[in-house]
C-alpha cells in the first residue's frame, strides 16, 4: 500500500513539474506523462506491470471523490 501511495505522490509531482516546464517551453504536459508512462510501463523498465493498476483504484477513487467535494 505505501508503495502505491508513493507512485501517486510521484505522479501528482510530476505533473506539476511537468506543467511548469509545459509554461516555459510550451511543450504539452502531457507528452512528457505519456513519454513517463511508456519508460515505466512493462515494456521498457517493467516497473509498473498491468495487476498493478488494480490495487490503486480504490486509492485514485477515494482522491478523486475528495477532490471533487472540495472544489
Amino acid at each position: 500500500m505505501a508503495e502505491v501511495l508513493f507512485g501517486i505522490g510521484l505522479l501528482v509531482f510530476l505533473s506539476l513539474f511537468f506543467t511548469a516546464i509545459f509554461q516555459r517551453t510550451l511543450l504539452p504536459d502531457v507528452l512528457l506523462l505519456m513519454v513517463l508512462g511508456i519508460v515505466l510501463g512493462p515494456y521498457v523498465l517493467g516497473w509498473v506491470k498491468p495487476e498493478d493498476f488494480g490495487k490503486s483504484g480504490g486509492v485514485m477513487s477515494t482522491i478523486a471523490l475528495v477532490v471533487i467535494l472540495f472544489e
